[in-house]
């Protein structure tokens, strides 16, 4: 046997490496020749599964998986954002019961989801060299600040507005209101969720507060028809059908794609070079990508819905 092999073969049993470590701290480890990355899981990974506990159940059924290390140390990855201790080993020992490709997805189905802090990141480079910042925030205030910059030239259009020779653009985004919601909100209800076209979602209060008879549109939409009415307080929108879009979807239609539908094009579903007319019920919005990749020609030549790529406006789903 190798070198390699006896490497990779080690690596490989992952719980019979871990048992080794038993009673050994990282100090010793690496004195044994381990990096201190390694040192330091692998006398924590001893003192999980074959340290003392209180739930020797769950610890004896973990110890007969056969994960390789990476997927025990993956594994703890998940557990430690599991606050009770009897929650960590249940997840612990469900985790351990999981193929490695399936671990990231089990484990995402049992833990909340994370709620990211509002913030800034600012990433220093040496020499010169191009600064990254990050923000996290409200989506009210950040889509707002994305939609002011130009996509195309995004660092020369916020110097222009941090040094004032441009005036802010004004925000025109179209916010989506369904009847339901809109009743609630005159009634006084501020939990209502309402989402914007470029990317926002905003409580009922919010909406009242931002006077969008000065800002932008109110789209009133019906959970069974559609698109109703369009208000609008200064000129008509230059694309009705577009607009009457963003009362049916704040996003990609694609499925799972949240690029906002202020920054999408207008894609036919019957294409029009195969005969597709520029009607409302002929149309969704897709991304640029999306866009690109999507096969006009399923629809026209009635390929079965399961067909990959292909957009179907089928029935209407209000907006969320």
């Amino acid at each position: 046997m190798t070198l390699l092999h006896a490497y990779l073969n080690a690596h490989a049993q992952g719980m019979a490496l871990v048992q080794a470590a038993t009673g050994m701290d990282a100090t010793q480890l690496i004195e044994l020749g381990a990096d201190r990355a390694t040192a330091k899981n692998l006398s924590k990974l001893a003192e999980i599964y074959f340290g003392n506990t209180s739930f020797t159940k769950y610890q004896a059924q973990c110890a007969t998986n056969s994960h390789n290390l990476s997927a025990l140390i993956t594994i703890e990855r998940y557990v430690a954002r599991v606050k009770k201790v009897r929650d960590q080993w249940k997840l612990r020992e469900k985790l351990c019961r999981t193929p490695e490709k399936h671990i990231a997805r089990v484990a995402k189905q049992h833990l909340p989801a994370a709620t990211p802090k509002e913030g800034i990141k600012i990433m220093r480079r040496d020499n010169g060299a191009p600064m990254t910042v990050s923000l996290t925030g409200a989506s009210t205030i950040l889509a707002d600040f994305v939609s002011a910059l130009d996509p195309h030239n995004p660092i020369a259009s916020l110097n222009n507005l941090l040094d004032g020779s441009v005036a802010r653009p004004q925000i025109h985004a179209n916010v989506i209101v369904p009847l339901d919601a809109h009743t609630r909100i005159v009634q006084g209800d501020n939990d209502v969720i309402l989402h914007t076209s470029h990317g926002a979602t905003m409580t009922g209060a919010e909406f009242v507060a931002r006077h969008l008879a000065q800002e932008g549109f109110a789209t009133l939409v019906s959970p069974m028809q559609g698109a109703v009415n369009l208000y609008r307080t200064s000129r008509f929108a230059s694309s009705k059908q577009r607009i009457m879009l963003q009362a049916e979807t704040s996003t990609c239609a694609w499925p799972g794609c949240r690029k906002p539908i202020d920054h999408c094009q207008t894609h036919h579903i019957i294409g029009w070079k195969y005969g597709g007319e520029t009607n409302i019920d002929n149309l969704v919005p897709l991304c640029t990508y999306h866009n690109g990749i999507n096969d006009d020609r399923a629809a026209a030549q009635n390929t079965p819905f399961t067909t990959r790529g292909w957009i179907a406006k089928r029935t209407w789903h209000p907006p969320n």
